[in-house]
């Protein structure tokens, strides 16, 4: 059950995104990522993922994606009046992918972990406003020990 809905008219012109997929904001709050826990739909402002488990984790995904939100971001034109990605730039953009599916389990695992650690964290003294900037390069350095970024 979700807050939102589709009506039965709007489902019959849509496909639902299965449990996992990756949902990805490309319009005005380009980047905001997250995990589709229920069967589910968007509208044009998303770019939608489904992972192949054999091929790509979802949850490797995520968080991939999430680290590259700087780069997202720096792919909208200048002055742009509607911040927006574009299908064709995300279809042409190269994730990096680690192809053993054991080490992009082993990746977003590392990166949970992080994610969990955040009441530590705090309790270590860092504000709640800085929280976000401490996880972020706790996950950049895994992610700078095992993905190559930018780079073919």
């Amino acid at each position: 059950n979700t807050q939102r809905k589709i009506t039965d008219l709007g489902l019959k012109h849509t496909n639902l995104l299965p449990v996992n997929a990756v949902i990805f904001s490309s319009r005005a709050t380009i980047g905001q990522i997250s995990i589709a826990k229920v069967e589910t739909s968007t509208n044009q402002g998303f770019k939608s993922f489904i992972c192949y488990s054999d091929l790509i984790d979802y949850e490797y995904l995520y968080y991939i994606l999430q680290h590259l939100r700087p780069v997202f971001e720096s792919l909208i034109p200048s002055g742009s009046k509607y911040k927006e990605i574009n299908s064709s730039t995300i279809q042409s953009f190269l994730i990096p992918v680690p192809a053993d599916i054991s080490t992009q389990r082993a990746i977003a695992k590392k990166c949970i972990d992080i994610d969990a650690s955040a009441p530590d964290i705090l309790r270590s003294g860092v504000s709640l406003r800085d929280l976000p900037g401490v996880i972020a390069k706790k996950k950049r350095t895994v992610f700078d020990a095992v993905v190559t970024i930018g780079k073919q």
